[in-house]
């Protein structure tokens, strides 16, 4: 969900040197996407950082971080000529440009509200588009297609692979031709053992640890995602393809918990179940009509992936 905001600062910023600090390691995630040119971790302390920073001298900070005060007053200490945040109280000290932080708004496009000061204007989806553009397209499945991701480590946020195999034959019964691409991650080897015990088919795809233009790419042209509470489903979500999503209720609040964590907009929706119930309660003829109706209220408004150059 960080990554259209890294993608606005690096097509505003082509020439500078993006370092990208966080709290742990990402394993080299943001600089393999070439958004950013350096990462760091700034779990040393704030005195080794405000050192590193003045050091560095950057023209520019960013903070995504508004509850960290000691955060901010490192970048308010930190030279740099332009300062950028979320508004607080204690961040209106120290930093030269703050936004309000609308905790009623996907979190991906309360990121790119902190663009705004600098003059910058991107969507979600571009990045993924630019993304996309550099996947491998000898595999592209051919539309009709829907895509489902029965991916997530926490058991109690999983629908069920037998759920999604129903879904999917219902999909494909109402769409002659549809295929199916199941996208899988390192946890998933019984849902990946499940599929490929059934008949071959050749409208089948398996999609294990894909690459993130891979993953951009088969979401951008599908007809319809559906997805678990996963990070996978946040791409579909910011490229604004037809979309389901299912969401456990734990306590109660889950729709409270989805003004930041699902994009609410037309051709999409998200389903969940009663307080303290299964997730496994919404029922397959639920998403399958969810699935029809953000397919026909889709208002995507970006071109298919073979316009791109």
């Amino acid at each position: 969900m960080h990554l259209p905001l890294l993608h606005g600062l690096r097509k505003a910023f082509p020439e500078a040197v993006l370092v990208v600090y966080s709290p742990g390691p990402s394993g080299g995630f943001f600089r393999n996407t070439g958004l950013v040119d350096v990462e760091r971790v700034y779990g040393y302390g704030p005195w080794s950082l405000l050192k590193e920073l003045r050091r560095k001298a950057p023209e520019l900070v960013l903070s995504l971080r508004p509850l960290s005060q000691w955060l901010t007053l490192v970048i308010g200490l930190s030279g740099a000529a332009r300062r950028v945040g979320y508004r607080t109280r204690f961040s209106r000290l120290f930093l030269t440009h703050t936004v309000i932080r609308d905790l009623t708004r996907y979190r991906a496009l309360a990121f790119l509200d902190l663009l705004r000061p600098l003059g910058v204007s991107t969507g979600s989806a571009d990045v993924f588009y630019d993304l996309a553009g550099r996947g491998d397209s000898s595999g592209d499945m051919e539309k009709p297609y829907f895509v489902f991701i029965p991916a997530g480590a926490d058991p109690r946020k999983q629908w069920g692979m037998e759920r999604f195999l129903e879904l999917s034959r219902r999909l494909r019964r109402g769409t002659p031709g549809a295929g199916e691409v199941f996208i899988l991650g390192p946890r998933e080897k019984p849902a990946r053992a499940a599929l490929t015990a059934l008949p071959a088919d050749p409208r089948r795809r398996i999609m294990m640890q894909a690459t993130l233009p891979r993953l951009a790419r088969v979401m951008a042209d599908a007809d319809a995602v559906v997805a678990q509470d996963c990070a996978p489903g946040h791409i579909a979500q910011m490229l604004e393809t037809p979309f389901v999503g299912l969401f456990r209720n734990r306590d109660g609040r889950v729709k409270e918990r989805l003004k930041e964590w699902f994009y609410r907009r037309d051709g999409a929706e998200a389903l969940s179940c009663d307080p303290g119930r299964g997730i496994e309660e919404i029922s397959v003829e639920e998403v399958a009509a969810a699935v029809e109706r953000v397919r026909k209220a889709d208002a995507k408004t970006f071109p298919p992936l073979y316009t791109l150059e």
